[in-house]
């Protein structure tokens, strides 16, 4: 057997125990991303909790009586709050991260796929000889 066909052979030998790390990693960067979205979602809900009950010192009426002034209220509490700020960042990178684990991902794939396909036409080859 020739050189070439003994790299291949090794290729296809390694990258099934590539992908699958590499598909872990991945199942693992959106479980957290996914656990991120809650949390941030839950921080709307206290927040929107916060302003629809906050109200008027002087008059006892709802500070925000209307949908449009709650929505408002709640994006700037949402906009200067550390805790959101900090999550909205976590979310991002963790976005970022998922979309460069879904590229490698890609990439052993199409590696392992070529390799396949490489050592097939070799053996064909050599059975041709």
């Amino acid at each position: 057997m020739d050189e070439l066909a003994k790299e291949y052979i090794a290729a296809l030998k390694t990258l099934p125990e590539e992908v699958k790390v590499a598909q872990m990693g991945l199942l693992e960067l959106q479980r957290n991303r996914e656990a991120t979205e809650r949390a941030l979602a839950l921080l709307k809900i206290e927040t929107a909790m916060a302003v629809s009950g906050a109200k008027d010192p002087e008059t006892g009426k709802a500070s925000y009586s209307n949908e449009t002034a709650r929505d408002a209220e709640i994006q700037r509490r949402m906009g200067t709050d550390e805790k959101v700020v900090r999550i909205r960042d976590a979310l991002d990178a963790l976005r970022a991260s998922g979309e460069k684990a879904k590229i490698e991902l890609a990439f052993l794939e199409n590696r392992y796929s070529s390799a396949r396909h490489i050592l097939d036409y070799l053996t064909a080859c050599k059975g041709g000889e």
